[in-house]
């Protein structure tokens, strides 16, 4: 989830680090929580590009985007949990032409409840945009629902999911109208069992945005009902069996990936030059670090 203050990323990351057990020198073992039913997780993305949503977000043309990101997860019951976390977005190229050029484009923080019955996962919770960079700021209630499919179309499985978000407030000042969007997609796993890459873990996630109330609009100021399509290939690694030991670089998983972006031609904002047609397909490249506890 792109889910947007420095201090609170590290205060954050912070907690985290002092919720971690040191690994046991002799045999590298895995690091934990001390707190039962606790989680974590810190992210190091960089893409050659920023969309959110099929919007281009800032000039990525050139620099690219670095994106850290930092959650922590602990059970609220036995089928309840609760999230809280953040996430930046860091430009390269800091964007030009906005009221407060920065570097330090967005920061955002969310909090959210989960549970799952049965094959199903779902939850609620509200997040806190926030742009440095552009100015203003917006804040979004979401609810999503996810089904494991794994069991009834065993390797043809994709388990799909919806995600609702609707614009509670918004001081955005590139949008500052309030909207609600609607997003479906999934992700095929991709088997490489016997093959020189069953090291990797490859996938092949999708996803269509959609709008419910003006979050898509033309520029007449009309609702679109289609925003975007989204495909990838997605492969993750622990680094270890990069380097045949964990010794250096204990538990952290490498990720690479591609994703094409089919935009709507008549929908505003969503590139630079929406007159040129070659625009409306996006290749994004993205490489990645994350770790677990």
């Amino acid at each position: 989830m792109k889910t947007s203050n420095l201090t609170r990323l590290f205060s954050t990351a912070a907690v985290i680090g002092a919720l971690a057990t040191p690994a046991l020198a002799d045999d590298h073992a895995e690091e934990g929580i001390f707190i039962p039913g606790a989680s974590a997780e810190i992210t190091l993305d960089y893409v050659t590009q920023y969309f959110f949503r099929g919007y281009e977000q800032s000039n990525t043309d050139t620099g690219g985007s670095f994106q850290p990101g930092a959650s922590f997860t602990i059970d609220v019951t036995d089928d309840v949990s609760a999230t809280i976390g953040t996430w930046g977005a860091f430009e390269f190229d800091a964007p030009a032409g906005t009221a407060n050029p920065s570097a330090w484009y967005e920061q955002d923080v969310y909090g959210s409840l989960d549970t799952s019955v049965g094959d199903y996962s779902m939850g609620v919770g509200i997040t806190y945009f926030d742009y440095p960079g552009p100015g203003g700021s917006v804040i979004e209630a979401f609810a999503y629902v996810g089904y494991d499919d794994s069991e009834l179309l065993g390797d043809f499985a994709f388990a799909p999911y919806a995600t609702v978000a609707v614009e509670v407030n918004n001081t955005n000042t590139l949008n500052g109208d309030e909207s609600s969007y609607l997003e479906l997609g999934g992700e095929f796993s991709l088997p490489t069992e016997g093959t020189a890459i069953e090291a990797w873990s490859w996938s092949v996630p999708f996803a269509f945005g959609l709008s419910l109330d003006d979050y898509y609009v033309d520029a007449a100021g009309d609702d679109e009902f289609f925003g975007f399509a989204s495909v990838g290939l997605v492969g993750s690694i622990p680094m270890s069996e990069l380097i045949g030991s964990d010794e250096y670089v204990g538990a952290w998983d490498l990720s690479i990936g591609v994703t094409v972006l089919f935009l709507n031609s008549s929908v505003t904002g969503q590139v630079d030059n929406t007159d040129d047609t070659s625009d409306n397909m996006q290749f994004i490249g993205s490489i990645g670090l994350s770790r677990s506890w």
